[in-house]
């Protein structure tokens, strides 16, 4: 396992040794700008549950002209991934092609260029996973696979450094799950919820990830259990919006907070 403090050191490394400016590769990542354009990207087609078909297809959203523009779009289809701003860019990690296939590459999207390349692949495929960023990481928290015919939830934390190019991994959450919301509350990782399938159930657990100690701890549990959602962190509170109350296709108007 690896703790920040002994990762951030091994990144610096690595950049020095590759003859990169080390102090400035320190400084954190430029996040995308929040006001500025949406994107879509990828996800499914078709009706439930045994037509769904991956797409590849990516659009923006200005809110200027209030309008949906076509980009370029992404080398492989998938859906049930995640998609990342990450100094400036679009990660999209994980996911899955139907009727069974957890994808491992990791493609970035340039929205100045509109253009795609290849990244390092996430060394655990899944799909329905978590993200946050932390630090300067891209950190992918749990998921599940599809092992012949039966779903099966993971417990893995693997961490993106997009500046030294490699993968490292973290201390595996409490249990496996999927579906879950993650979201960076200061110098933490919140992850919330998600769900389970023998028996099927919605979990009502909130954990704490230290990074300096590679270690988890418990919270208050959300006051509606969901799974399928995301979160994001406002003014120092972590939010919670809809998602499933029961596990597979079922939908929530809850709107929870946790700081």
């Amino acid at each position: 396992m690896t703790p920040l403090r002994s990762l951030r050191a091994a990144v610096l490394s690595a950049l020095a040794l590759g003859g990169c400016d080390a102090d400035a590769s320190s400084d954190p990542p430029r996040p995308l700008d929040p006001v500025g354009t949406l994107y879509a990207l990828g996800g499914f087609t078709g009706r439930l549950p045994g037509e769904w078909v991956a797409t590849a297809d990516v659009f923006a959203y200005d809110p200027d002209a209030d309008a949906w523009v076509a980009r370029a779009p992404m080398p492989t289809p998938r859906g049930e991934h995640n998609a990342v701003a990450f100094d400036g860019k679009i990660y999209v990690v994980a996911g899955r092609v139907p009727p069974a296939t957890a994808v491992r590459p990791m493609h970035v999207y340039d929205p100045a260029m509109d253009a795609w390349s290849t990244a390092p692949a996430l060394p655990t495929a899944r799909y329905h996973a978590a993200t946050a960023v932390l630090d300067s990481l891209l950190c992918v928290l749990g998921g599940r696979v599809i092992e012949n015919g039966v779903l099966r939830n993971l417990d893995a934390v693997e961490a993106f450094a997009p500046r030294s190019g490699r993968w490292y991994t973290f201390q595996s959450l409490p249990g496996t799950r999927s579906g879950a919301a993650a979201a960076t509350l200061g110098e933490r990782i919140v992850f919330v919820g998600g769900e389970a399938f023998a028996p099927p159930r919605v979990h009502a657990i909130t954990s704490l990830f230290d990074p300096e100690e590679d270690a988890w701890s418990s919270a208050d549990p959300p006051p509606v259990p969901v799974h399928g959602t995301g979160a994001v962190t406002v003014g120092g509170v972590v939010y919670v919006l809809g998602g499933g109350s029961a596990a597979g296709v079922r939908a929530s108007a809850a709107n929870q907070a946790f700081d």
